[in-house]
């Protein structure tokens, strides 16, 4: 099919209780995903006091998995309604001037015809769906 790129890094997103903003931190070792924290909410996160390296110091990254409540086949996206990936994407635009590649992922029942979207809502590059 094709060739993937050796990974360099992985990166994983943590949500804090009262935080504007989520925090991309990376992951050293694949035993760490398998040692994340489940939160409230039954999400995998590095845990609060984890001293793992912020996104913000190693660059830009290349490209981001990002969930979601519903998409449609053009890039729209519903979340939660908290902003946090389109704050985050606004943010790594702002800092780096350069978006990452923007996936998402979804069932093929979060798949919709159309959403409703603001000037602040941030479009997938693809949306991947069985």
């Amino acid at each position: 099919m094709f060739d993937l790129p050796k990974l360099t890094a992985l990166y994983f997103f943590r949500f804090k209780k009262g935080a504007k903003e989520m925090e991309m931190l990376k992951l050293n070792e694949i035993e760490e995903f398998e040692n994340l924290d489940t939160t409230l909410w039954g999400i995998r996160q590095p845990h609060l006091n984890s001293k793992s390296e912020s996104y913000h110091l190693s660059g830009p990254l290349d490209l981001v998995l990002t969930p979601s409540v519903a998409f449609t086949l053009d890039g729209k996206r519903l979340g939660h309604g908290k902003g946090f990936y389109d704050q985050f994407f606004a943010s790594h635009q702002k800092m780096f001037n350069k978006m990452p590649f923007k996936v998402g992922l979804g069932l093929k029942e979060q798949i919709v015809a159309d959403l409703p979207i603001s000037d602040f809502d941030v479009l997938m590059d693809i949306v991947i769906s069985p």
